[in-house]
């Protein structure tokens, strides 16, 4: 029966479909009505084609409904559906989301061909479910394959080079994402800023950081909390009156988050408090240095608390 049903899928053309079908699952996933697409699949297997289950398993991915994929993917074992790398991605998807890396594995082993973005998804999966090394090997993988990585492949890896604090692969792939097409892309850089900043690398993280182009809320956190955590409490706050400054200059859309803002001015103060923590341990410094210190980052954190004060409330 298998054979029977991979010839009729052989012979249909992308003319031949039931439209009738496509159209009224498609409607029914874009209804969010899972239980009734997956009815109507299941009824109709042989006029079923990989984009209709692509369709709901990213239903069951959107929904998080676990039992459902479950039973997608045992029905298309039971038929003797054909493997297809844009379905088996989807699943891999789905299997990485339910934090099963194990099938999600197994798929990607038996797919019949794999693109950048079937390696990307079992890449994120393994960093995403906090086994950081097992990603980097794929990378590793993958680039043997002669595979080309895309931005979300360069954002996943370089995670996964922050969470194990692996500096020289990760210095390594910022020296390939610099001869690639990928080196102003805002996600890229992000990472590349995460990565740097949580490895104590701060003059690169803020190379990179000083050349984007545009600057999102979580690049500035990133940066200020790196700076903060290594105790470089005027450049931290600096940095965050240059954030602020953007905002109240309509350079920097805000949205008035004013948590994510408060946040970080908190940081900073707690930065500046733990210095006088550290201070205390240390030799004492040079009474210029201190005063200067205190001089400048008094006044500056009293205006940018006055100026939030009046834009946000």
């Amino acid at each position: 029966m298998n054979r029977t049903y991979r010839n009729v899928v052989n012979r249909l053309s992308p003319t031949s479909q039931f439209p009738p079908l496509k159209s009224s699952i498609e409607s029914l996933c874009n209804a969010k009505r899972l239980t009734e697409a997956l009815r109507l699949a299941f009824n109709n297997p042989i006029e079923a084609d990989y984009t209709i289950y692509s369709n709901i398993i990213q239903l069951c991915i959107d929904l998080k409904a676990h039992k459902q994929g479950h039973l997608v993917h045992s029905h298309l074992i039971t038929i003797g559906f054909p493997s297809n790398v844009h379905l088996g991605t989807k699943l891999i998807i789905f299997y990485t989301m339910s934090g099963d890396m194990v099938s999600a594995r197994k798929i990607f082993d038996k797919l019949p061909e794999r693109n950048v973005v079937s390696w990307t998804a079992l890449l994120s999966g393994y960093s995403q479910n906090g086994d950081s090394q097992e990603a980097l090997n794929v990378f590793v993988a993958m680039r043997r394959e002669g595979v080309r990585a895309n931005q979300f492949t360069y954002g996943s890896v370089l995670r996964a080079c922050t969470s194990v604090s692996c500096i020289n692969l990760g210095k390594q792939i910022q020296g390939c994402i610099q001869k690639s097409r990928f080196v102003g892309n805002l996600y890229v850089q992000s990472a590349l800023v995460n990565f740097n900043s949580k490895c104590g690398e701060m003059e690169d993280a803020f190379c990179v950081f000083e050349s984007m182009a545009e600057r999102d809320l979580i690049s500035w956190n990133v940066m200020i909390s790196g700076y903060a955590f290594r105790v470089y409490n005027i450049d931290a706050f600096l940095l965050f009156r240059w954030m602020f400054r953007q905002v109240l200059e309509g350079k920097m859309e805000c949205s008035k988050k004013f948590v994510m803002v408060f946040t970080i001015c908190l940081m900073v103060l707690l930065a500046f408090g733990n210095a006088g923590v550290l201070a205390a341990e240390a030799p004492a410094p040079s009474p210029t240095m201190e005063s200067a210190g205190v001089t400048l980052f008094v006044p500056l954190l009293m205006a940018v608390i006055a100026s939030m004060a009046a834009v946000f409330f």
